[in-house]
C-alpha cells in the first residue's frame, strides 16, 4: 500500500475523489496540496475549488443529474467546471497566477452504477504562459509589419491622436465635462489603434470606454467624471509616450518619402506615349506624388481588419474590392476622414453581412463582399462604401429611435431620414457593448468629420441586399 501511495504521490496531477453530494473523500494525491495549496478531505468541492455563486449554482444542480446518469456520463461532466483561473488571463506573468485544468472519470460499483467521480487536476500554467507570450510576440510583429507597411497612413495617424489628445485636454478642463464628448474622442482612438494593431493601447481604451459607459448609464457619479478623466488621460499619456520611445525607428524613416507603385510607373509610361504637353502633365503627376497618397493604400489597414473581424464572428469575407484606387488624396486634408472610416467598414461586417447560412437563404455567395470606389469629379471627391449585406434594418432603427427620441415624432420620419439616424450620436441598435460595436458612437464621428470638411452623406439602402455610404467631400 505505502508502494502504490508513493507513486500515486509522485504524479504531478491532482487526484481527489467526491461523492453524490459534492464532498470530497479522504482519497487524493499529494499534488493537490501542491496545486491548490491544501488537501481536499472532508471538504466541499465547491469550496475547495473556490468556484464563483454561479458555478456553485451550475454545480448543484449538476450533480444529480451526473450521479443519476440521467444523460451520459461524458456529456454529463461537460457541464462541470472545465478549469480554474487563479488571478487574470489578461496578466499571466503575475506571480498570482495560475492556470488548472479540471478533468473527471468515473468510479463505479460492482454493479456498474456511478459511486464517485474521480477529478484530475492539472496544472498547466507555463503551457498558458507559453502560448500568451507567443501570441504576444505574434501580435508585437503583426504590428510592425502593419505600421512599416503604412508609414505615411500612420504618422498622419499619430498627428490625430496629439490633436485627440488637445481635446480631450480642453474637455478635462471645462467647467461640465461631456460624458459623451470623452466618449467620443477616446472611441475614435480605439478604432485607430485597431487598424494598426496597437492592441494593448486599444485594450486599455477600452476599459477607459467601458467606465465612461457606467458614467453614461448614472452607474457612477458625474461629479467623479472629471477627475476619472483626468487620471485615465494621465495614464493613458504615460502608455503612449513608452510606446512611441520603444517604436519610433518603425516610422521614423518614412517621413519625407515619396511611394511610387507598380502601376504608377505603368500610368507614366502611357502618360509619356500619349501625352501631347508632357512638361505639364509630367508636372501635376510629380506634385501629386509628393503631396498625395494613393486611397487603395491609404485603406490597406481597414481591409485587414475587415478579415480580422469576419474571422472573430465567423462570416467569411471576400478579399475588399477597390474602384479608383490609384486616386491620389491630400492626406493632410483627409487623414482624419480616412482614419474614421474604419467605423463605416467594422459596422458592415458586424451589422451589414449576414451569416453564411442566411446568405445561401437569400442566394446569395456564402462570401460577403465589400466594394470601395474613389474618383475625383471636379473639385470634389466622391467616395463610396458599399456592401452586400442584409441592409440596414429601418424598422428596428425606427424602434431603438423612439426608445431614445421620445421627444421626436420618430414615426412621421421617412424611411430615408431614419436610416441616417445610425449617424446620430450615442445610437446602436445594439443592446449590449462588444468588441467591435455597441457603444454607439462609431458612426457619429466619420458625420462629423465629413462635416468638418464641408462634406456630404447618401445612404442607398436596399433591404435584403445591402447598403451604400456615398460620401462627397470638396477637395
Amino acid at each position: 500500500k505505502s508502494f502504490i501511495q508513493a507513486m500515486v504521490d509522485s504524479l504531478d496531477q491532482g487526484l481527489l475523489v467526491f461523492n453524490s453530494e459534492g464532498k470530497c473523500l479522504d482519497i487524493y494525491t499529494k499534488a493537490c496540496e501542491n496545486i491548490f495549496g491544501s488537501t481536499p478531505s472532508d471538504k466541499m468541492l465547491a469550496d475547495y475549488l473556490e468556484l464563483g455563486e454561479s458555478e456553485i449554482q451550475a454545480l448543484d444542480k449538476l450533480l444529480p443529474i451526473l450521479f443519476e446518469e440521467k444523460i451520459p456520463f461524458d456529456s454529463a461532466v461537460g457541464l462541470a467546471p472545465s478549469e480554474k483561473v487563479y488571478g487574470s488571463m489578461d496578466n499571466v506573468e503575475n506571480s498570482e497566477f495560475k492556470f488548472i485544468d479540471l478533468d473527471y472519470h468515473p468510479m463505479r460499483n460492482e454493479e456498474g452504477k456511478l459511486s464517485y467521480v474521480v477529478a484530475v487536476a492539472t496544472d498547466k500554467t507555463q503551457e498558458v504562459q507559453g502560448q500568451k507570450a507567443f501570441e504576444k510576440e505574434k501580435a508585437k510583429v503583426q504590428m510592425i509589419l502593419k505600421i512599416v507597411q503604412n508609414q505615411k497612413p500612420f504618422i498622419n495617424f499619430m498627428k490625430t491622436i496629439e490633436q485627440i489628445f488637445e481635446k480631450i485636454k480642453e474637455e478635462i478642463q471645462a467647467e461640465s465635462p461631456s460624458v459623451d464628448n470623452f466618449m467620443f474622442h477616446f472611441h475614435t482612438l480605439n478604432g485607430g489603434l485597431g487598424t494598426y494593431q496597437i492592441f494593448d493601447i486599444q485594450k486599455f481604451i477600452r476599459s477607459i470606454e467601458d467606465q465612461l459607459g457606467e458614467f453614461k448609464r448614472g452607474e457612477k457619479e458625474i461629479t467623479q467624471l472629471k477627475r476619472f478623466a483626468a487620471s485615465a488621460f494621465e495614464d493613458l499619456t504615460v502608455i503612449w509616450d513608452g510606446f512611441v520611445r520603444e517604436n519610433s525607428f518603425l516610422w521614423e524613416s518614412g517621413q519625407g518619402e515619396v511611394s511610387l507603385y507598380p502601376d504608377d510607373i505603368e500610368f507614366l509610361e502611357q502618360m509619356i506615349s500619349d501625352s501631347n504637353n508632357l512638361k505639364k502633365d509630367l508636372s501635376q503627376f510629380l506634385s501629386e506624388l509628393k503631396d498625395k497618397e494613393r486611397v487603395d493604400i491609404l485603406l490597406t489597414g481597414h481591409f485587414d481588419l475587415v478579415e480580422q473581424i469576419s474571422e472573430k464572428l465567423g462570416k467569411p469575407m471576400r478579399p475588399c474590392h477597390v474602384i479608383g484606387g490609384r486616386t491620389r488624396i491630400d492626406l493632410e486634408r483627409f487623414g482624419d476622414f480616412i482614419s474614421s472610416l474604419v467605423h463605416v467598414f467594422r459596422n458592415s461586417v458586424d451589422h451589414g453581412i449576414e451569416d453564411s447560412e442566411t446568405r445561401r437563404e437569400r442566394q446569395k455567395s456564402a462570401e460577403g463582399k465589400i466594394t470601395i470606389k474613389s474618383e475625383i469629379q471636379g473639385d470634389h471627391w466622391h467616395f463610396t462604401v458599399e456592401d452586400d449585406g442584409g441592409g440596414i434594418n429601418t424598422e428596428k432603427v425606427r424602434e431603438k429611435a423612439r426608445e431614445i427620441m421620445p421627444d421626436e415624432d420618430v414615426d412621421q420620419f421617412s424611411d430615408e431620414q431614419v436610416d441616417f439616424l445610425i449617424f446620430h450620436e450615442s445610437f446602436s441598435t445594439r443592446d449590449e457593448v462588444s468588441e467591435f460595436s455597441g457603444r454607439g458612437v462609431g458612426m457619429s464621428a466619420v458625420k462629423q468629420e465629413v462635416e468638418s470638411l464641408g462634406g456630404e452623406i447618401e445612404i442607398i439602402n436596399e433591404r435584403g441586399r445591402g447598403a451604400q455610404f456615398n460620401f462627397t467631400i470638396p477637395i
